[in-house]
């Protein structure tokens, strides 16, 4: 399996319930859960994404690139 961002998260569960279908997996960007809890950084985000009153998901995308994106 390749699973890639929040798919890692969920791909995680799926093979871990179900090892004998998959020979391996691939995980990108994605994150790995300890059990500790959540970050404070995370903690940030989940407030702020459900908080804020307009969620501009394009410019949040643009602040984390390398370089501008187009507006197509």
């Amino acid at each position: 399996m390749f699973a890639q961002d929040w798919g890692g998260l969920l791909g995680l569960r799926l093979v871990a319930e179900n090892p004998s279908i998959f020979k391996g997996m691939v995980l990108s960007n994605t994150g790995l859960p300890t059990g500790k809890g959540m970050t404070d950084g995370f903690k940030q985000w989940l407030d702020y994404s459900q908080n804020v009153e307009d969620f501009d998901a394009g410019k949040i995308v643009n602040q984390g690139s390398m370089q501008a994106l187009s507006n197509l």
